[in-house]
């Protein structure tokens, strides 16, 4: 998404921040438009790219990761959420020890 690509690029972590509530909120929604879900996901795999480890620190990340992991069962929405958890994590931008943390209060 040229959004998720034009956040990433923005100097400093306060537009990827930004964008990322956004996306939070898009994602935390009842009855999205798939097309909608999956650009939100494209736009935190590119923002998640610049920020690499920092995205773990991001205070919507946590929401975000415990949207997409109900996002898996879906079946419209499941691969878009496969590929944006590979990206993130092929990246080094979060890793099964600080998600369990980012987890342990759900």
């Amino acid at each position: 998404s040229s959004r998720g690509r034009t956040a990433a690029a923005s100097a400093g972590s306060k537009t990827g921040a930004a964008a990322l509530k956004a996306i939070q909120d898009i994602l935390g929604a009842k009855n999205v438009n798939i097309h909608v879900l999956r650009s939100a996901m494209t736009a935190v795999s590119e923002i998640g790219k610049s920020l690499g480890s920092d995205l773990v620190a991001e205070v919507s990340w946590r929401p975000i990761l415990v949207e997409t992991l109900k996002l898996l069962k879906s079946r419209q929405a499941g691969p878009a959420a496969r590929d944006m958890l590979r990206t993130l994590h092929e990246g080094g931008c979060f890793t099964l020890a600080n998600s369990l943390a980012a987890l342990s209060h759900v």
